[in-house]
């Protein structure tokens, strides 16, 4: 795995943990990991600069 991986988004993460765990306020607490996770906003898109005039 990459060290640049990301989380697939909080819906898809929230979807396939629920295949196998279910606990109170877990869709909230997924919600809340995926925006902390400092390597997602570093890599994602809308964190990037924007690049220049082509």
């Amino acid at each position: 795995m990459s060290h640049l991986s990301i989380h697939p988004g909080m819906t898809k993460m929230y979807h396939d943990i629920k295949k196998s765990f279910w606990w109170p306020s877990m869709k909230k607490e997924i919600a809340e990991f995926v925006a902390a996770c400092l390597t997602c906003q570093k890599v994602k898109i809308q964190h990037q600069r924007p690049r220049g005039v082509m």
